[in-house]
Formats: structure tokens, sequence, C-alpha cells
């Protein structure tokens, strides 16, 4: 299965880590984004990386934070419009994370204890 990592760009590295947990499950990461730098120069080069990498993705795991301004809000909901699955990290903050086809895990390990169960 392919996977987008959402999440705000400062968190790079922590992504990284998951990364490594799925990628040990057989998976693989399309979020070119936690290897990158950020650019203003090239911000738009990178925010059409972004939009590739999400449609190359089977699932979009979306980092949620009580942060309300992020790019990985845009990215939410481009991946909801091109019926791409999502997956929840964290709480619930807009109407639209209750949709039936949103799958909600409280953190990390209980997403990750949920994958395995299901190899």
């Amino acid at each position: 299965m392919n996977y987008y990592l959402a999440a705000r760009f400062s968190r790079q590295e922590e992504m990284r880590n998951y990364a490594k947990d799925l990628e040990n499950l057989g998976h693989k990461i399309t979020s070119r984004w936690i290897n990158g730098h950020l650019d203003d120069t090239f911000g738009a080069k990178y925010a059409i990386e972004d939009l590739e990498d999400i449609i190359r993705a089977d699932v979009l795991i979306y980092f949620n934070e009580e942060i309300k301004s992020s790019g990985r809000n845009i990215e939410f909901g481009y991946a909801l419009g091109n019926k791409i699955t999502i997956i929840l990290i964290g709480n619930r903050n807009s109407i639209f994370h209750y949709l039936p086809q949103i799958s909600t895990f409280s953190n990390w390990k209980y997403f990750i204890q949920d994958l395995r169960r299901q190899k």
C-alpha cells in the first residue's frame, strides 16, 4: 500500500520515523516533503510535488493538531476530493473529520497496532 503522511512541516523528522514503521511493514511512502527542505523561492514547485505525491498514494494519513492553518488541511481536502482513503491521527476538529470514510486513531501507536493486526 502507498501512504502519504500529511503533517506540519516542523514535524518532518517525526514523519520520517513513522515512514520507517510503515516501510518495515512492507508499505511505500509517497511523501517527498519529509526528506526535503522548504524554500520560499520554490514554494509552488513543492506544492505541486505534494499534490502529485497524494495522487500516487492509496491512503493519506492526516496528523491533526489544534493549529488550524496548515498545508495539511489542503492535502486533506485534496485527498477527500480525489477519493483517496484518509486516516486521521489525533482529535477531530472539523465536520469533515466525521465523514464515515475517515478512519480515526488517537495516536500513531494505535494505528500501527491496527495495521499489524490486518497483516
